[in-house]
Formats: C-alpha cells, structure tokens, sequence
C-alpha cells in the first residue's frame, strides 16, 4: 500500500513530507506534471492506476490539485500550457474520484468548504467573531457599507492571480476601498466585476494558524510593523516574521469544530486579532494553502505534521487491508 502525493516533484513542500515518509520506511509517490509514464485505466469495470509497468496500490491519497505553478518554467507557449494544466488537473480529479480509500482533504469536502459565504457561516456556528460582509457588484450597497463607519476592504471572490500578457502571475492582494474610490468610480465600474466587500477590523498582529489532523500550529504575524503590510501581509511576506506562539483552548476548540463541521483534514486559517477586544475575528480558511515558509519558521513542523497525519492514516489503512485479506483467507479456508 502505497502513500500517493498529488503534486509536482518541483514543489519543496510535498518533497520535504515525501522525505520524511522516506526516511521513516514508508513507501510514497508523487503525482503530477513531470510523472513519466502515468495512466489511469479503466478495463472491464476495473479502475487501476499505473506508473509504467507498475500497478500502485493506493493506501492514502493526498489530494492536492493546484499545480498552477509547476509548468511555468517551460517554453510551452501560454495557451498551450494553459490547456496542459487543464488537462492535469482533470487527470488528477478523475484519479481522486476513483479512489475510495483514505484520502486527505478529499474533492468533494473542499467543493463544500471553499464557499467564502459557507465559512464565514461556518466560522459563526462554532463561535468565532466574523465581519460583516458583501459578495457584491453593487456601488450603492458598498456605499451604505462604507458610510455606516468603520472603513471597508476588497478582496476578490475566487480569483487569487492577475495575469499580463508576457508578464509573470502577481497576487492579488487585498486593499481598503477609500472614499475617493467610491467618488471616482461609477457604478458601472462596480457592476462590471463582483467582489467581496467587508467591514475593516482594526489589528493588533494577524495569525496563520496550521491545522494538520489533530495537530494545531499557529503562527504570529505582526503585519502592523510594516506600514506596506497593514492592510495584507502578503505584502510583507518576505520581510516579516512569522512566529510560533500559543493560542488559547478555547481558539483551538472552535477550529477543531470547524473543521468537523467542515469535513476538512487540513486547513490553514487566517485570523485578525482586534486591536482593542483581542478577539479572533475569522477572515478565511486556506484548503491547500502554501505554507514552505512557515516550515522554516517552525524547524519543519509544518512538514513533520503532515508526515505524522499521512502516517497514521496509512498505518490504519494497511491494517485495516490485512484484517481484510485474514478474512478472505479464513473464508476460502472453511470453503
């Protein structure tokens, strides 16, 4: 039984869980772009997937299907490489719906889960403070939001990158809507594109906080040290520190339920501390979220983590396959 990576082998962070795995006697593949050889066949209402004249035996499946990333090094050229990525990611949803064993983060659960509405709803039932929130192309309804007091900040509904023509995908990063924004900008401006309009939270310092199994990793941001990073952090990524810190039973309870409620094995939850009250004020909940850089933050805790949750599952999906054959055998012994 074999422990499968959805991924690239380009990506430092499936590569450093894979070495852990390694390391411990277990055996894994990754899955993906650069997999030489890869077929999932179909013959006579049997599903197998292959790795050149090898059958794999899945045991636990790590579902990971953003692989926007591990094709942009090439000389494709833009269209065909966006009809490749197309292509692999359906490759590798066909092969996670086939798959009826262990899988972490499963399609399905991150179908239901990725509502930005669903979470925040989510967010309230288990007690967590939620800002209040438009999903909106409506100037009036972003005007009477603004204008009730507190400030307002944009952040798209879906798309994560802007991409140019002939330039590298940037971030799209969250910003505060100014009163000069709803002055300049007319109505069509605001009905031509939806986004999501919520209600400013004045920060004391942000978190990061790493749910991996029954493991919880939280993580300080003090984004209110960079003038550039007040607003998103993203911003400040690679100046600010990101520090491990602990954080209160009753914070980790919620995103325990949460993620119950959620059907989730792993999240990666964006938190802001309030300025004045300290309350954890839910923004979202990240379903693969990159996380390499709080690995280096944590003397690879994050890695260690999601080592520890594919090893478990794999010890428990093994066992459970013996069981399974020792039944077949004492049946075909009494026969």
């Amino acid at each position: 039984m074999t422990i499968v990576c959805m991924g690239g082998k380009d990506y430092p962070q499936i590569t450093a869980v894979r070495d852990k795995l390694l390391a411990r006697g277990m055996p894994v593949l990754i899955i993906g772009p650069q997999s030489p050889d890869l077929s999932l066949t179909v013959q006579d209402g049997l599903i197998a997937l292959r790795m050149g004249d090898r059958t794999v035996d899945v045991g636990v499946l790590w579902e990971q299907i953003r692989i926007d990333g591990i094709l942009k090094d090439t000389s494709t050229e833009s269209y065909n490489r966006t009809f490749a990525l197309r292509e692999w990611k359906a490759l590798l949803a066909n092969i996670a719906d086939a798959f009826d064993g262990v899988r972490i983060n499963n399609r399905r659960s991150k179908l239901n889960a990725s509502s930005k509405v669903r979470q925040l709803v989510l967010a309230a039932q288990v007690g967590f403070r939620v800002p209040e929130t438009l999903l909106s192309n409506s100037k009036a309804h972003v005007h009477s939001l603004h204008h009730s007091g507190g400030g307002v900040i944009v952040k798209t509904i879906g798309a994560r990158f802007a991409v140019s023509p002939g330039k590298p995908m940037q971030p799209i990063l969250t910003r505060e809507v100014l009163p000069q924004d709803l002055e300049e900008i007319g109505n069509a401006g605001f009905s031509q594109c939806p986004a999501v309009y919520q209600r400013k939270v004045e920060k004391r310092f942000e978190a990061r906080i790493v749910c991996i199994g029954d493991t919880i990793l939280p993580f300080k941001i003090d984004s209110q040290s960079k003038p550039y990073a007040r607003i998103d952090w993203r911003a400040g990524n690679e100046t600010l520190d990101f520090t491990p810190y602990a954080i209160s039973p009753e914070v980790a309870q919620g995103i325990r339920r949460f993620m119950t409620l959620s059907g989730l094995d792993v999240g990666h939850f964006d938190f802001i501390i309030d300025r004045d009250t300290e309350e954890y004020v839910f923004l979202e909940c990240n379903l693969d979220g990159n996380w390499g850089w709080l690995d280096r933050s944590s003397e690879g805790a994050v890695s260690t983590a999601y080592a520890d949750m594919l090893a478990a599952r794999w010890a428990r999906s093994d066992a459970a396959t013996v069981v399974a054959s020792r039944k077949t055998q004492q049946f075909l012994d009494v026969c």
